[in-house]
């Protein structure tokens, strides 16, 4: 019977702190007596959410940022799975003393990523050179660009015979747009058939590890599943302004959906009439970053916001270069949160839905927090967070 639902969802560009904030709310439904499942409902293994936990740091890729606290995960069917991100991530987390063991539920329709996909993801970008997107280089809009082709949702993984099967196709399909976008140069470049067998073994050990780990719920059981817990923290990746839906930021956004989308879907479908309240909870820096290319508001040093601060979560990388700042602009982040927020009114329990900003990174630049609620009165709340040391978690 679900009482209490919180949504993090970032504001901006991603990097807001969206890991901090569903660690949070977890704690703090804990505190209630509550029992919190943490829904990982976009994206794939390029989340980056950093949380520290009585001094131990771990950067959540595949499962939720709750998990330090025992929360169990669901990856709803439009996160993108990786079995050797998954696998890296299980074992950190466990030696870590963190047990996953009947912790995380996937759905049957949740798209699996092969190493096929992320070849292709890395040359394409080298190919580009220059003029590369800055993608993660984990296959994300290509394992979904080949879904459309060639099918590969885990829910489809039920005998060892049927993945020979479908990755005979992948491989394939893996050909045919390596010669219709020339990208025999940069094959050449590091990988041969001998590599590639290892790889490709490799990748089958990942994928049965990960199997046997997870809890696949099929998707007549979906509701039932969700309605076992009294609260549920929907963890967003990405921000407002990547959503495949944002135009105006177009090539450069994430394949997905990164605001209020995916959490009406899966909440228009339960049974909330015993619902105390959704709070829709916007993150946002007191500035903004912003990886790889694409348009940047207001973009600024790193000098300009604070020279002394380390970010130990986005370091510079092949793919994404170093990351980039800007100026936040307060009246544009309130139309682009109000715009989303609207959206909720379609669950017909407007009475019981309200926003709040979680503003992280206080201590790095110097805006006044309390300037949002002066624009917009309807805020009920702001959140503060920060590290002391100056070091971005």
């Amino acid at each position: 019977m679900i009482k209490n639902i919180a949504v993090i969802t970032g504001a901006n560009y991603g990097d807001e702190g969206k890991g901090l904030g569903t660690y949070q709310f977890c704690e703090s439904f804990i505190k209630k007596g509550l029992n919190p499942l943490v829904i990982c409902h976009n994206g794939g293994a390029q989340r980056g959410h950093t949380v520290i936990h009585e001094k131990t740091r771990h950067v959540f890729r595949h499962v939720g940022s709750g998990s330090f606290l025992d929360c169990p995960t669901y990856l709803s069917e439009d996160f993108i799975l990786n079995p050797i991100i998954f696998r890296e991530e299980y074992e950190q987390l466990l030696e870590m003393g963190i047990e996953l063991e009947n912790k995380v539920f996937v759905s049957e329709k949740c798209l699996v990523t092969t190493p096929y996909e992320m070849f292709l993801n890395d040359m394409k970008e080298r190919k580009r050179n220059k003029l590369k997107h800055g993608s993660c280089g984990l296959g994300i809009f290509e394992t979904i660009q080949r879904n459309k082709e060639v099918n590969f949702a885990i829910g489809e993984l039920y005998i060892s015979t049927t993945k020979f099967g479908i990755m005979s196709k992948i491989n394939k399909y893996f050909n045919k747009c390596v010669e219709e976008e020339n990208l025999f140069e940069y094959k050449k470049d590091y990988m041969n058939n001998t590599m590639l067998l290892k790889i490709i073994s490799a990748y089958f050990e990942d994928l049965e590890f990960m199997y046997s780990k997870i809890q696949i719920i099929n998707s007549d059981d979906e509701k039932d599943f969700l309605e076992r817990y009294d609260s549920l923290v929907f963890e967003g990746a990405q921000g407002l302004l990547l959503d495949q839906n944002n135009k105006e930021g177009f090539p450069h956004l994430t394949p997905s959906n990164t605001g209020a989308d995916n959490p009406i879907n899966i909440l228009s479908n339960l049974d909330l009439s015993n619902l105390d309240w959704i709070e829709v909870c916007y993150i946002t820096r007191t500035y903004l970053t912003r990886h790889g290319a694409g348009y940047l508001e207001n973009e600024c040093s790193k000098e300009e916001v604070n020279s002394i601060m380390y970010d130990k979560t986005n370091v510079p990388n092949e793919y994404q270069d170093t990351l980039r700042y800007g100026l936040l602009d307060i009246e544009n982040l309130i139309k682009r949160v109000n715009k989303d927020f609207k959206k909720y009114e379609s669950l017909n329990c407007n009475d019981k839905v309200f926003k709040t900003y979680l503003m992280t990174h206080m201590n790095e630049y110097g805006i006044n927090p309390f300037k949002i609620l002066e624009k917009d009165s309807d805020i009920e709340e702001i959140h503060m967070s920060f590290d002391e040391n100056l070091q971005v978690i």
